[in-house]
């Protein structure tokens, strides 16, 4: 029998992560590949094409932007990692679009006082009651909390396709959270809401709830890869005011932990960090999208946290807490009643959720301080169950000794799909985790297990991705000013080799004046450029052509690109694997045309996150390097030196 008791509670235009790709093309050594990406930078080329967010001509809206990302993506997850293997690919994308059906149409309703305004309702079990607040003495239904917001943002903006195009319904969830503002940071939102038959307020007190805001700010950064800023809401924009909001409120800046909401900035409640709201990898692309450095600090306190907690209260089970406290400068689990409940310091309804949100920052980004809790916690609940999914129960003893409750409930066991995802060791139990969460009807589940569950399978079934890999305008990023010039250009305008050569030189600060160094054609080398490429020349990053010349005037191919920025990130501390050239396959639709020697230096790429395929997951050959793939290019660089 399968039950849910979860009561409610309680995203650079990213001229960047875009379809990055690799491409091979002659060069000065005959051997060259490339990363580039073009698609979210050029979306920053006003009318740069036909299907940009939103072409104005006379200042005039003229045409709505189609998705950019439309599902399925089928991205490849980090090195290593896994997908269910006895489904197809097409099977699983239809049992998840029949999944996002069924939760379209139970869960997004419209406020029926303000029919431009949806919010994800969470009222479905039966354990909901009419209720009154005790400060004004209201009655109401409770509808929906700010966690269920976020869920439902992620979910319209990683499901829009060409034929489904799920805008809308975003923006009007949009336009629902920014009714509805915490009293004490208004740019966050409001953890929970009731309907009194006349409006919907905001109830239990107007303040925050971390998880849902986390989740907000990465669906509208989500939202700005998807469709871009230039229409009604500037997604961009609003993601990083939230982003800024959440390190201002929800952020211990003195221990660098996620608070539990906007309201626990003192007394126990400041001490206090939930597992649940550990979203490693949210926490990377806010970095990406502020370059605040403070974001490197909670991800570096979060996975210190992870690997304390597991390796000193449960070396061989690898579960996570519901609350986590600080005490005497270390971390322990939350002691009985401390929140919600007897089970605050085991694992249960919050930390069920631990296995999905660290997982997808592996697949995202093979960070292995993620990868030794979760395989830990892989072995442990296969071997708790007998490798029988049916046999997970809703919730266990930290220590694993015994379950808490005799149901099942999809809101666990759906979750461990995703840590499946990282070990090939791993595949017989995914493939059953597939069935046994993919087989229960929406209808038949509740509010809190649906959504886990359909968004652990949009993981799964390999449509998860990062919108982000940089910023523009942060003033301490050196090559922004270059990027942004590139972004004003026109797309058909060629980089020359000279130019790039200079400017990235200049960014890794190398030493010397370049003198020493002389090309049959030096005297084609402009004066501004000479010292630069002669730096280059010697740190390795370029060699000239085969006849001896360097071609400074020559436009630059996404081949070279690819490879003067990677020569250059080894330089950043960004090490390529040149090991792995004797890979056989890349997994890319078009491997028959990759020549083999560099599928190794592909597939490295493709991990470090410095390409992405292409749609239909092809990469691209020979061409010229567009403007907006150089400058992704050149703040891909800009984030490998600020990580150093």
């Amino acid at each position: 029998m399968q039950m849910n008791k979860r009561s409610g509670g309680s995203l650079p235009r990213l001229v960047s992560m875009t379809l990055a790709f690799i491409l091979l093309a002659g060069s000065a050594t005959g051997a060259v590949f490339s990363a580039g990406s073009a698609r979210a930078a050029e979306d920053t080329v006003k009318a740069a094409s036909p299907t940009d967010a939103q072409a104005e001509a006379g200042g005039q809206t003229v045409a709505a932007a189609a998705p950019h990302k439309t599902f399925p993506q089928h991205v490849q997850y980090a090195k290593g990692t896994i997908k269910p293997s006895h489904v197809s690919q097409a099977q699983m994308d239809e049992t998840v679009i029949r999944l996002f059906t069924e939760w379209r149409d139970k869960y997004l309703k419209a406020n029926p006082y303000d029919e431009t305004q949806k919010y994800v309702w969470y009222s479905d079990g039966d354990w909901h009651a009419e209720e009154t607040d005790e400060e004004t003495g209201t009655t109401y239904m409770p509808i929906t909390v700010s966690e269920a917001h976020g869920y439902g943002m992620l979910i319209l903006a990683l499901m829009a396709s060409a034929d489904d195009d799920t805008r809308a319904d975003f923006d009007a969830m949009h336009r629902y959270y920014k009714a509805h503002p915490s009293q004490i940071n208004p740019l966050l939102m409001a953890w929970q809401q009731g309907d009194t038959g006349s409006e919907i307020i905001d109830t239990n007190g107007p303040n925050a709830a971390t998880d849902g805001d986390m989740d907000i700010a990465y669906a509208l950064l989500l939202a700005d890869r998807q469709w871009g800023s230039d229409g009604e809401i500037n997604y961009l924009a609003e993601g990083r005011k939230l982003i800024d909001a959440i390190m201002e409120s929800e952020v211990n800046q003195k221990t660098w932990m996620m608070r539990l909401g906007d309201w626990a900035s003192s007394g126990k409640w400041d001490k206090a960090t939930r597992p649940s709201d550990w979203m490693v990898q949210h926490m990377k692309d806010f970095y990406h999208v502020t370059a605040d450095g403070k974001w490197n600090e909670v991800v570096d306190r979060t996975y210190g946290m992870i690997n304390h907690l597991y390796k000193n209260y449960n070396p061989t089970v690898g579960l996570l807490p519901d609350f986590v406290v600080e005490h005497d400068k270390t971390f322990i689990p939350a002691p009985p009643n401390f929140l919600e409940s007897d089970n605050d310091g085991d694992y249960n309804y919050n930390s069920a959720r631990t296995p999905w949100r660290i997982g997808t920052d592996y697949l995202i980004s093979g960070d292995q301080r993620a990868g030794q809790q979760l395989t830990v916690m892989n072995r442990w609940i296969q071997e708790k169950t007998g490798g029988d999914p049916a046999n997970i129960r809703a919730g266990y003893k930290l220590d694993g000794s015994e379950h808490l409750a005799e149901w099942q409930d999809l809101t666990f066991s759906a979750p461990f799909m995703v840590s499946a995802l990282i070990d090939s060791s791993n595949q017989e139990w995914l493939n059953k985790l597939w069935d046994y969460n993919a087989a229960p009807s929406t209808e038949d589940q509740v509010y809190f297990s649906n959504n886990i569950r359909l968004l652990s399978m949009i993981v799964v079934s390999g449509n998860w991705w990062s919108p982000t890999i940089g910023k523009l305008d942060a003033p301490s990023i050196a090559g922004a000013d270059y990027a942004k010039r590139l972004l004003a250009s026109p797309s058909d305008y060629r980089i020359r080799r000279g130019e790039l050569v200079r400017v990235i030189a200049s960014m890794l600060h190398l030493e010397g004046d370049g003198s020493e160094f002389v090309f049959p054609d030096s005297a084609a080398i402009r004066d501004s450029e000479q010292r630069g490429i002669g730096q280059a020349l010697a740190a390795g990053i370029i060699t000239g052509y085969k006849d001896g010349s360097f071609r400074p005037d020559r436009s630059v191919k996404r081949g070279e690109l690819a490879t003067i920025i990677l020569r250059a990130a080894g330089i950043a501390g960004l090490e390529a694997d040149d090991a792995a050239a004797g890979t056989t396959m890349t997994g890319f639709a078009d491997d028959n045309d990759i020549p083999q020697w560099s599928k190794g230096l592909i597939n490295e790429a493709y991990e470090q996150n410095i390409i992405e395929a292409r749609d239909g997951n092809n990469i691209a050959a020979a061409e010229w390097a567009t403007p907006a793939e150089v400058a992704h290019a050149v703040l891909k660089l800009e984030e490998l030196l600020q990580r150093k």
